[in-house]
């Protein structure tokens, strides 16, 4: 493995890693030992993970500027090599998750990534699109790509590795059965897709903005779900 031997560079990646696990757990004993009304919960809750988000765009504000200006000069050749990266990752999603939503139909389970958010649609919508849009595009991208290509600079490793810790992570929030673990594999091919867009274009501007629109899907799929079972 090469590791980039920049020691400031490593540790603000590792310290930007270690904060967006420890946030949830901070915000969540702040607003515990004051006795946050519940009906108040997810908006505040929405309100500290875009204080994260503008902590993170703050740290990494010089380089995001360089790559915006580098995205505004290269949008279309970035986006032309990122849409064919997407779309052989899309196909293998789709295949893997075939075959595992078939595996786990015989054991009664069902993805339960998508069972939570289609309920988290149905309570509170609005919040949901714009945190799944933009701040899990955004703040993941940077905290599971941006981080990790700081300090691997191997192209396979690094695209193997951020996406298996991508999917894991998101996995552990919302699986409910050792077998929907499974779902883990399509997970991480699609979540390889956008550090490999990252990597080969070499902004992170272009994943983020793949990550945005491939997460309407989700959303779509939620709101259509909710207005044929309304």
């Amino acid at each position: 493995m090469k590791i980039n031997k920049n020691m400031s560079v490593v540790g603000i990646s590792i310290l930007v890693f270690l904060l967006y696990f420890i946030w949830p757990y901070l915000i969540d004993n702040i607003m515990a030992y004051v006795n946050i009304d519940s009906s108040y919960y997810a908006c505040l809750k929405f309100i500290w993970n875009f204080i994260l988000l503008f902590i993170l765009l703050f740290i990494y504000r010089k380089y995001l500027k360089k790559d915006i200006l580098d995205f505004k000069k290269n949008s279309s050749k970035y986006m032309i090599k990122g849409i064919k990266i997407l779309v052989i990752g899309l196909v293998c999603y789709v295949f893997t998750n075939l075959l595992v939503s078939l595996l786990c139909s015989f054991g009664g389970n069902q993805n339960d990534n998508f069972n939570v958010i289609y309920d988290t649609f149905k309570a509170m919508p609005m919040l949901l699109i714009l945190t799944t849009i933009i701040y899990y595009p955004i703040v993941e991208e940077i905290v599971f790509k941006k981080t990790f290509k700081d300090i691997i600079s191997n192209k396979w490793l690094f695209v193997i590795i951020t996406g298996l810790l991508n999917a894991g992570f998101n996995m552990a929030l919302s699986t409910s059965s050792s077998l929907s673990l499974l779902y883990i594999i399509p997970d991480s091919i699609i979540s390889m897709s956008f550090s490999y867009i990252y990597y080969e274009t070499n902004n992170l501007t272009t994943s983020v903005l793949y990550r945005s629109l491939y997460n309407l899907i989700p959303n779509i799929a939620a709101i259509l779900s909710f207005i044929v079972i309304m």
